[in-house]
């Protein structure tokens, strides 16, 4: 992986074959703004230091071997607006924290087989455009049947 300090605006380092789990010290990044791991063998749980991530506007996860559920903690980052999780081993159910996203705008959850549930009132009503898979239930979503 790249090197990276706390003066680092952006990571893309996508489609590069990075194996093994998402370093907890990248939540120290305070002042990342954007962090792409997309396409990459990424395994194990999504770190919850990645909740302390304050500034981060878009956060790309997708297409990687993450089996983990969606941490309480990415509900802290306040000015997410892009947040791209499909295509994982993602389990669990949708945490309400994730309501506290204020400034969300995409949200991809598809292709996550072991996700369930509802999606959270708390994310319904703020014109973010929702993608999840038919399993799990929502009334404002785009569904994505199998």
């Amino acid at each position: 992986m790249k090197t990276l300090d706390a003066h680092c605006f952006c990571t893309k380092t996508n489609i590069n074959s990075i194996s093994g789990a998402i370093l907890a010290e990248l939540g120290n990044l305070n002042k990342l703004e954007i962090l792409d791991l997309s396409s990459n063998r990424i395994s194990r749980a999504i770190p919850t230091e990645l909740g302390n991530l304050t500034n981060l506007n878009y956060l790309d996860l997708e297409n990687n071997y993450i089996s983990s559920t969606i941490p309480d903690e990415l509900g802290n980052l306040n000015n997410l607006e892009h947040l791209n999780l499909r295509f994982n081993d993602i389990s669990g159910t949708i945490p309400t924290e994730l309501g506290n996203l204020n400034n969300l705008e995409y949200l991809d959850l598809r292709f996550n087989d072991d996700l369930e549930g509802t999606v959270p009132d708390e994310l319904c009503g703020k014109g973010i455009t929702i993608y999840v898979d038919s399993r799990v239930d929502c009334n404002c979503c785009k569904k994505w049947g199998r």
